[in-house]
């Protein structure tokens, strides 16, 4: 079975793509929890975020902080509403009215594209998202413009949230937009949702050349926006961050209490990336696991990569696992052996 199994990589490259859509983040990663005997990481993460937890989510780049978050906010009874540092302008996510633009503008954007779905539509897009499933041109664009927020599908929510900050001229001052935010924040709980704010990718934040610029963001952020958000809004807050700043730069310092840090697990043996593996590989066939990818040996020196050269970036080990799959495949190997890591981790 193991050619075969190589054969489906091939014909299917996908499966192991090391940076997955995120509408799939939650499915192709197992959870945390679910990986280390004793660690309740999601069950933690939705418990707090829940009861209007507002956490610090800190790691290394790469190491699952997305993924954690997706899983565990797409567990029952909460509504994730994600701003994505990575795509914003810094010195607006640093500010608080931008901020609360920004919050305002999405999620109008997002209920209006989900109350314009027809039930057809909805239901292709409530489906479980997998790396094999085949995605129509349309199906993608929706998905991008709902932003996660799946939650919009559902019992009319979107249509109240559209009508309730999408009448009329954009507020453009705080009081308005801190009234929109609530607002739309108070029908989400009225539909038995918790509204979640998620910060994702606010690693971009540390990543600023300049210094005095960096300093200003991070101050602004870490202390004026966050403080913002947990004094005055009713809902859930979550940012995740990289461990990974300059001297000067530790965020930490301005969050003024209102953040509780919870530091992302690390995997540290094999068995652990074989679980993620297996996963993986149950997107090729169930009858697919690691045994028949890689051999044991091979999974020793990923494990090795993982905790030391990579930094337990698992983005980085997948990206290897990958490279080493394709190589095994396209030079007859029936398994992933020693040398194909090695190969994959050099180029």
């Amino acid at each position: 079975m193991s050619a075969t199994a190589l054969a489906l990589v091939s014909a299917t490259p996908q499966v192991f793509d090391s940076t997955p859509p995120p509408d799939t983040l939650a499915a192709c990663l197992a959870p945390f929890e679910d990986l280390i005997v004793g660690c309740t990481l999601e069950s933690d993460l939705h418990d707090r975020l829940s009861k209007h937890g507002r956490i610090g989510l800190v790691g290394p780049s790469g190491c699952g902080k997305s993924s954690a978050t997706r899983y565990a906010l797409s567990q029952p009874g909460v509504a994730m509403l994600l701003i994505n540092v990575m795509t914003e302008d810094a010195t607006a996510i640093s500010n608080v009215r931008d901020f609360l633009q920004i919050l305002v503008s999405q999620l109008l954007a997002r209920a209006n594209t989900a109350d314009k779905l027809d039930d057809k539509a909805r239901d292709e897009l409530l489906a479980q998202a997998t790396p094999t499933i085949p995605l129509t041109r349309t199906q993608i664009t929706n998905r991008a413009q709902l932003g996660g927020a799946f939650w919009l599908l559902n019992g009319g929510v979107a249509r109240e949230v559209a009508r309730q900050i999408g009448g009329g001229e954009a507020p453009r001052a705080i009081s308005d937009l801190r009234a929109a935010a609530s607002d739309a924040l108070a029908i989400v709980t009225a539909h038995g949702l918790v509204p979640v704010i998620v910060a994702d990718d606010a690693d971009r934040l540390l990543a600023a050349t300049d210094p005095k610029t960096a300093a200003t963001i991070i101050r602004g952020f870490f202390g004026e926006v966050v403080r913002e958000i947990s004094e005055q809004l009713e809902c859930g807050f979550l940012v995740a961050f990289n461990d990974n700043y300059r001297d000067g730069e530790d965020p930490r310092q301005g969050t003024a209490g209102h953040l509780h840090t919870i530091a992302m697990p690390t995997l540290t043996s094999a068995a652990e990336l074989t679980r993620i593996v297996d996963l993986r590989a149950s997107f090729l066939s169930e009858s697919v696991s690691t045994s028949e990818l890689a051999s044991g040996e091979a999974m020793e020196a990923l494990a090795r990569l993982h905790a030391n050269e990579h930094n337990h970036s698992i983005r980085r080990t997948l990206n290897v696992l990958g490279q080493a799959l394709t190589q095994a495949a396209g030079d007859g190997s029936d398994l992933v052996g020693v040398h194909h890591i090695s190969a994959a981790a050099a180029g």
